[in-house]
């Protein structure tokens, strides 16, 4: 099990995974971009990869921008925009961005569909499991 994140109901649960799309081929990338934002929340993932942030945020308007998320390409994302983060508790806040960086060297892709069909939560952020083709 996985904690899983409802982005129309702000609900974070635990639910199993039923499919883990890409392992029957080991897919790799050769580019990943790495983003870090306050509160030590880290994430690497490809430059297609969709995670919940909100544009156009600041320190003192994070907590109230974290209401109107949307999915952001991982290539998209800039210092200064904010990463929607949920804690173990189920809680949602955004989390402004410190710093993106592109990561070059092949590394693994990993992709999971839950039960549940909620979005994973990966280090903390709220993720998709697809990117911007699937």
């Amino acid at each position: 099990e996985i904690l899983t994140w409802a982005p129309e109901t702000g609900v974070a649960e635990y639910s199993p995974v039923i499919a883990v799309p890409h392992q029957a081929v080991q897919t790799v990338a050769s580019e990943m971009i790495a983003v870090k934002a306050q509160g030590n929340t880290e994430l690497v993932a490809t430059p297609l990869h969709l995670v919940y942030a909100v544009r156009d945020c600041d320190a003192s308007s994070a907590a109230a921008a974290a209401a109107e998320p949307s999915l952001v390409e991982m290539r998209m994302l800039r210092a200064g925009m904010c990463l929607v983060v949920v804690s173990e508790d189920g809680r949602s806040t955004a989390e402004q961005i410190s710093s993106v960086a592109t990561v070059l060297g092949v590394q693994p892709v990993l992709s999971v569909v839950t039960l549940n069909r909620g979005l994973p939560v990966v280090n903390g952020v709220a993720a998709s499991s697809f990117s911007f083709f699937h």
